[in-house]
């Protein structure tokens, strides 16, 4: 049995906990054809930065896609978040309109491995990404190329999946979410240390005054607990809700994966 929800401390020192060796409340996603969508609104755009991610995954294999939002028809206009194909995290922003542009950053470390994670990236402005591997901040190289241009943008937010690339997440995803600002490092361990229990409904009035704060930042908040057949509903106040891709494993209540 896991205890999350606990800070252990040595000490003066707090000793962030491991990660879990399971997820509750996934989706279990295919790699080919299973995902989730959450339909194009007004409270969701990217701007010119500001705005963070997070969720937990179980990774099972490389090239998966976290989340991809914007248009990208055109090669224009979208941002995304990703694993790629040699063992790390990748952040890319691509110009919504003009000239042809990428602002990118990855790991430094190829040796992010394959298994259950709280994952997160602050897009702090486009081409300065911070990203997080369990709460501790990741070496990233930057390859960017043009000007970073903005995302003004309403767009379809695709999680779990890059599909017009026909790139999937193969493994679970839990609790994705998105807040419009630049988390700290102190608040991205606060939401790890918090628990992969935890649910973006949970952030309102947590006993964790640095995580309830978060609450009126978020932007939408994914459980996948609510036991909708198609749907999920959002757990912020914005009614972004989700609408469920192929057939994927769902689990609102147990310790389920899907090979």
């Amino acid at each position: 049995m896991f205890l999350r929800n606990i800070l252990l401390s040595q000490g003066s020192t707090v000793v962030t906990p491991p990660p879990p060796s399971t997820l509750r409340n996934t989706l279990g996603l295919n790699g080919s054809s299973e995902y989730a969508t959450i339909a194009a609104d007004a409270s969701i755009t990217m701007g010119d930065g500001s705005r963070s991610f997070s969720c937990w995954a179980d990774l099972n294999a490389v090239s998966s896609t976290l989340f991809q939002f914007g248009n990208i028809s055109n090669g224009h206009g979208f941002v995304d978040f990703a694993y790629d194909a040699v063992n790390k995290l990748q952040a890319r922003a691509f110009a919504e309109s003009g000239t042809f542009s990428n602002q990118r950053r990855y790991t430094t470390d190829n040796t992010i491995s394959t298994g259950v994670h709280h994952l997160a990236v602050v897009f702090n402005t486009w081409g300065v990404y911070d990203i997080y591997v369990d709460g501790v901040a990741q070496a990233v190289t930057a390859n960017n190329t043009g000007s970073p241009g903005t995302h003004t943008g309403t767009y379809t937010m695709n999680l779990g999946a890059y599909p017009d690339a026909s790139v999937y997440l193969t493994g679970s995803l839990s609790a994705p979410m998105l807040f419009d600002k630049n988390l700290s490092a102190a608040e991205v361990t606060a939401i790890y240390n918090s628990g992969v229990g935890i649910q973006p409904a949970d952030f309102s009035g947590h006993g964790n005054a640095t995580v309830a704060a978060l609450y009126s930042n978020m932007m939408f908040g994914i459980p996948f607990n609510d036991g909708e057949a198609n749907e999920e509903q959002d757990g912020s106040s914005n009614t972004n809700n989700s609408t469920l891709q192929g057939s994927p494993v769902y689990d609102g209540t147990q310790q389920l994966f899907e090979d």
